[in-house]
């Protein structure tokens, strides 16, 4: 299995996240028009890890996965920021070696006086 269905699996079977977000899961980023809360996460690259004589042994793959909200407060954000970590950090499955949470961001932007807010985690993965 590679990293972004396990991702995709991962999130979208899971119990806690699939009552904040229902099936509204996406690679990439969410289609104009998806209702809140929903869940974006996207490869942010990929370098292989060699040996000396220049064999690929792995990959490190940096991934983030977003949780974006509508509205004044960091509620559901925090739920499923919190669940994200639960199932990322220190998970593996077929394919993923390894992987461990690296960092948290949190954002708020206004448009058109509508408040939005962002939970962005990074997490590194090592795949074969």
């Amino acid at each position: 299995m590679n990293s972004a269905t396990w991702i995709y699996n991962t999130l979208t079977d899971d119990t806690t996240i699939s009552g904040k977000v229902g099936d509204r899961v996406y690679r990439d980023s969410a289609p104009e028009g998806t209702e809140f809360p929903f869940i974006a996460y996207q490869l942010i690259d990929s370098v292989p890890v060699s040996n000396a004589f220049k064999d690929t042994l792995m990959n490190a793959e940096r991934w983030q996965i977003k949780a974006v909200d509508k509205g004044n407060d960091y509620g559901n954000i925090d739920t499923l920021v919190t669940q994200i970590i639960t199932l990322f950090h220190k998970g593996k499955s077929s394919g993923v070696i390894s992987s461990t949470f690296e960092f948290y961001l949190t954002s708020s932007e206004i448009d058109n006086g509508v408040t939005f807010k962002t939970g962005t985690l990074e997490f590194r993965l090592n795949t074969q």
